[in-house]
């Protein structure tokens, strides 16, 4: 499964999160989520092999859901932002 190769830190995050991944097929769909269900950012087609920066020092603090997703799979990580 391509999502297990899939890291996402630091966690908790000051609102600079990093994506990394080393597979090399393709690129992930990336939708954060806060507790509530409210979509923040959703990025098509926007992660792909290597490190990714997501900047999230604009939202509140608290926890929030990144939800990465391919054609036929999808992976949740909870990340805090503090």
């Amino acid at each position: 499964n391509a999502l297990e190769e899939v890291t996402i830190y630091p966690n908790p995050s000051t609102g600079l999160v990093y994506i990394e991944s080393t597979f090399d097929t393709g690129s992930f769909d990336l939708n954060v989520m806060d507790v509530n269900g409210r979509t923040v950012l959703v990025n098509t087609n926007s992660i792909s092999m290597g490190k990714n920066t997501v900047d999230l020092n604009q939202v509140e603090k608290g926890i929030y859901f990144f939800k990465l997703s391919t054609g036929n799979a999808q992976k949740v990580f909870r990340v805090v932002i503090q």
